[in-house]
């Protein structure tokens, strides 16, 4: 035991003390953290990952958000968020929004599976139709028998377009 305090009370005690406090120092102190993360990946409806989706969650009692966007594996991680409870937002064009409810507890690492619908096709289609006015003032089927119609009339006759008397445009 006196070798030991000769030891200490020399310069190589010291160093050794010194080195000790140094390793002892520079491990770090696991503190508990105040925050979750939430993670996830983006399939569409037949499976495939969807990269390019934004992903938003809001904080319910703050109204903070945050945000991010799928990477080519269809991964999002959004990190360091506050305890809480949130609404989960995915979207992209030509899908419907997908959405979540959660809850976020001190130190939770959740996984959000995502699948966005195709979005419903709404097309507009609009027809016209335009009555063409009879030539000379004539019922349509006196211009295209040619019977009781007058010289002028009967000469045009062969210019007159195919039934029925009108156009229709579709756009």
């Amino acid at each position: 035991m006196t070798s030991l305090v000769k030891a200490l009370c020399g310069w190589r005690g010291r160093v050794a003390a010194f080195l000790v406090l140094a390793v002892v120092a520079s491990v770090p102190v696991c503190a508990q953290t105040t925050s979750g993360t939430v993670t996830g990946t983006v399939h569409d409806s037949s499976g495939a990952v969807v990269p390019g989706a934004s992903v938003l969650i809001r904080n319910h009692a703050t109204s903070q958000t945050w945000e991010s966007v799928t990477d080519t594996r269809g991964s999002f991680r959004l990190q360091l968020l506050p305890v809480g409870d949130y609404h989960l937002s995915v979207q992209l064009s030509g899908f419907t929004t997908a959405t979540a409810n959660l809850t976020l507890r001190v130190g939770d690492q959740i996984d959000v599976p995502i699948v966005l619908k195709p979005a419903e096709l709404t097309e507009a289609l609009t027809v016209e139709a335009t009555l063409r006015p009879s030539m000379c003032g004539m019922p349509r089927s006196v211009m295209t028998t040619g019977k009781g119609c007058p010289s002028a009339c009967a000469s045009t006759k062969a210019l007159m377009p195919a039934w029925p008397p009108f156009a229709v445009t579709i756009s």
